[in-house]
């Protein structure tokens, strides 16, 4: 087991908005989380992350409990995380950022490698960050973050205000990452993205998680679908 979550309890000051979460991962699988805005996603994720630690319970990475670390602590562990609001830096080349990122890890990501990914950004290495479309952002994104070569890769709604063709190009690039054998959770309002690409989902509602199980097994769900997901 990579990861395993038992029991958080997280809060935003005196808003308690994570009841109890418990959640598995294997090494190797690619799982989603989804669920509807506001439902406890991003919170989920950077609870595991030490962005926003747990009050209560428990997270362990490869055995190692990791509750109330500092996030570049567990950075430096193995586990990277892809935000939903991209965060990068605009006066920073394409190159530049993926450089500046580069740390020792058990991957084996280069600059190269990850062009080999996204080729695309390839053609862009000289281009600001201030320059890029929303889609070219989201790829540099994941592109810096595996520069870190993390075992666990977290993804914060990756597919969000992207258009349908960057959607399909970002599915493609996320098909070829799963055979790096890296390890996936990533989290998704709608079914399309998240069921395509993955092994298992966990479906959260006002911070609890309602069902796990196989993407087969939740697509023949439509009283599941209807009452917690965005379809």
């Amino acid at each position: 087991m990579i990861i395993e979550i038992n029991d958080i309890h997280t809060f935003y000051g005196t808003s308690h908005i994570l009841f109890g979460i418990s959640m598995e991962i294997e090494e190797g699988e690619t799982v989603c989380l989804l669920g509807r805005n506001g439902a406890g996603k991003t919170t989920t994720l950077r609870s595991i992350m030490g962005l926003t630690p747990p009050r209560s319970g428990s997270i362990k990475f490869k055995g190692k409990e990791i509750t109330g670390e500092p996030a570049y602590a567990i950075s430096r562990q193995g586990i990277g995380f892809v935000p939903e609001d991209r965060r990068i830096f605009p006066s920073l080349t394409v190159r530049e950022q993926l450089d500046v990122a580069k740390k020792a890890g058990v991957g084996n990501w280069t600059v190269e490698k990850v062009y080999e990914l996204f080729p695309h950004l390839k053609k862009l290495e000289k281009h600001m960050g201030n320059q890029l479309s929303g889609g070219e952002q989201q790829m540099l994104t994941i592109a810096r973050t595996l520069m870190g070569n993390p075992e666990l890769l977290l993804m914060d709604e990756p597919s969000e205000g992207l258009a349908p063709l960057v959607v399909d190009d970002l599915m493609e690039q996320m098909r070829k990452l799963k055979k790096e054998k890296i390890t996936l959770l990533f989290s998704e309002m709608g079914l399309g993205f998240a069921i395509e690409l993955s092994d298992r989902a966990y479906v959260i509602d006002k911070g609890q998680i309602q069902w796990n199980g196989t993407c087969s097994e939740l697509k023949k769900d439509e009283e599941l679908k209807r009452k917690y997901l965005a379809v």
